[in-house]
């Protein structure tokens, strides 16, 4: 059994074979450029190195995966568990961080609309301001409950982890799609290009909020 699984060919390895060395070379160049190129042009955070290293990354890890399958059977059985392994952990933990951003955000904007939307406290008198931060502390302990309980019933772990992971063991571990000719080798790879230059873009936007929340506090922090 183990030596018939270390003999499976990768997603892409049977079509990549009977290519010349001349078409190789030309394909490589091209999806190394247009992932390069992509997650540049998606990369605006304002801070060129912060830019120039999201396109690096997304270029290595699209590499990682497209080139492991389709050089498979030559790599040992322990690099191939590796890169199975790491590539599989890479795409969970990347949809995982993804989903659970725009959860979070969707989740801080609902709770936000609905506080402000919501007629003001009539708690005055003595210790108003106690009541009014009690007041609000109820609130986000409530909207909190009800953020677990919508995760829960959605069952958003499983949409952006469980599902991707088990995904990704099909297409990886059991190879159960063998992508033979052009079209289907071409959509395969152009596809994780893709993926990895939209996610780029994901990352990109988060990093450039998070520099914009900082420019912000040092300018206060100045002012002040």
């Amino acid at each position: 059994m183990g030596s018939n699984r270390s003999k499976k060919l990768g997603i892409t390895e049977g079509y990549w074979a009977g290519l010349s060395e001349d078409r190789r070379i030309m394909w490589k160049f091209f999806s190394r450029a247009l992932t390069f190129v992509g997650a540049l042009a998606v990369s605006k955070t304002g801070v060129n190195y912060i830019d120039w290293l999201i396109a690096a990354s997304t270029t290595v890890f699209s590499f990682l995966l497209i080139e492991s399958q389709r050089s498979y059977t030559r790599y040992s059985v322990g690099l191939r568990k590796k890169l199975i392994r790491v590539s599989v952990a890479l795409v969970a933990t990347s949809v995982l961080f993804a989903g659970g951003i725009y959860f979070s955000q969707a989740a801080f904007f609902a709770l936000a609309s609905t506080y402000t939307s919501m007629p003001p406290s009539s708690l005055g008198g003595e210790y108003s301001e106690f009541k009014h931060v009690l007041y609000v502390l109820m609130f986000v302990c409530a909207g909190g409950v009800a953020i677990v309980r919508v995760f829960r019933q959605l069952d958003v772990m499983g949409l952006i982890y469980h599902l991707p992971r088990q995904q990704m063991i099909r297409l990886l571990v059991h190879k159960e799609c063998k992508l033979e000719g052009f079209p289907r080798f071409a959509c395969f790879e152009l596809g994780v290009i893709v993926a990895a230059i939209c996610y780029s873009g994901v990352v990109a936007s988060l990093i450039s909020g998070l520099l914009e929340i900082v420019r912000i506090a040092v300018d206060a922090a100045g002012v002040s």
